[in-house]
């Protein structure tokens, strides 16, 4: 869960009430997508999209110029390789929306 603050609650996937760590992110979060190999995407109202190591609860850098408004969502395909299940890590795209009116 997010507050207006932008703090990061990561909770327990079977008891919410569970709280494992806090990440600050000093922006309002609209949308999250995790990606592996552990890599949490964050839409938030400035600044483009924060990009968060998920073990380490750190921030590892941004995508901006994409968008002028917050991101309000962000969805990933299916992503191909890895068919043979030897544990690589698959190609994937990702898309972004914005109250800017641009993907």
């Amino acid at each position: 869960t997010v507050d207006w603050q932008g703090c990061v609650m990561v909770r327990d996937r079977d008891d919410a009430s569970k709280v494992h760590g806090e990440v600050p992110t000093n922006r309002f979060v609209w949308s999250m997508l995790h990606m592996r190999p552990g890599l949490m995407w964050m839409g938030q109202e400035a600044h483009g999209i924060a990009l968060f190591a998920s073990k380490k609860q750190e921030l590892v850098g941004h995508l901006t110029g994409g968008h002028s408004g917050g991101v309000s969502c962000l969805v990933a395909d299916d992503g191909h390789g890895d068919a043979e299940g030897e544990g690589e890590i698959p190609m994937r795209k990702v898309w972004s929306g914005s109250n800017d009116f641009t993907i």
